[in-house]
């Protein structure tokens, strides 16, 4: 948590104030990571420094209880590294970890917030 919190706050300057306040429920996260619903990947430079990353919780649906789903929370990646394909091999990295784990529904929003194209769609939406 102390690693990534300085990276929480950066992602919340770049998408503004206005788009929600910025106040995690900690103790939500460690309850789901506690009882194994919660996984987060790592995106580190070649220092091992975290650059970005994935929040993933991990639960059987509701409508249907043998189906394992993986809902994104957040996923980000620092600017200075969105450059090129890192931040695309970044995410198929975690799509290949969920189905390594079983996952069969991989579910993650989008918005335009960050680094719009001449289209005003982001590259992430892309």
């Amino acid at each position: 948590m102390r690693e990534l919190a300085p990276l929480l706050v950066r992602q919340q300057d770049e998408v503004g104030k206005a788009y929600q306040d910025f106040d995690p429920d900690w103790n939500r996260y460690f309850e789901y990571e506690r009882a194994g619903l919660l996984r987060i990947w790592t995106a580190r430079d070649e220092h091992g420094v975290l650059v970005g990353y994935f929040v993933g919780l991990f639960v059987h649906g509701l409508h249907a209880a043998s189906t394992r789903h993986c809902y994104a929370d957040l996923f980000w990646l620092a600017p200075e590294w969105r450059d090129g394909l890192l931040g695309l091999r970044f995410l198929r990295s975690v799509v290949q970890a969920c189905e390594g784990l079983r996952v069969q529904v991989l579910r993650w929003e989008t918005n335009d917030t960050f680094m719009p194209d001449g289209n005003g769609r982001s590259r992430v939406a892309r």
